[in-house]
C-alpha cells in the first residue's frame, strides 16, 4: 500500500489489486480493481481519515475486500 499527498491532491494505492483512492479530479473517489469500471464517488474525507479506514480494513480482513471497503468509505 502506498499513499501520497502532492500539490494536486492526495492518493492511496492498494497493490497488487491496483485499487486507487484519490481526490485529484475534484471530490474523493475510488477506482475499482485493475481499472474494471468507472471511479465511484465516496464521502468527502481527509487524507488521514481515508488512509486510516484503508489500513484498518486491511488489518481486520488480512486482505482487501473491494465491496466491503467501498461501503466503509461511503
Amino acid at each position: 500500500m502506498y499513499d501520497r499527498v502532492g500539490p494536486r491532491g492526495w492518493s492511496v494505492v492498494i497493490m497488487p489489486q491496483e485499487i486507487i483512492i484519490d481526490d485529484r479530479h475534484g471530490r474523493p473517489h475510488i477506482h475499482p480493481p485493475k481499472k474494471q469500471g468507472d471511479p465511484v464517488p465516496i464521502h468527502s474525507r481527509s487524507f488521514e481519515e481515508v488512509r486510516e479506514i484503508v489500513y484498518s480494513h486491511v488489518e481486520r480482513n488480512q486482505d482487501v475486500v473491494y465491496r466491503q471497503l467501498l461501503e466503509e468509505l461511503r
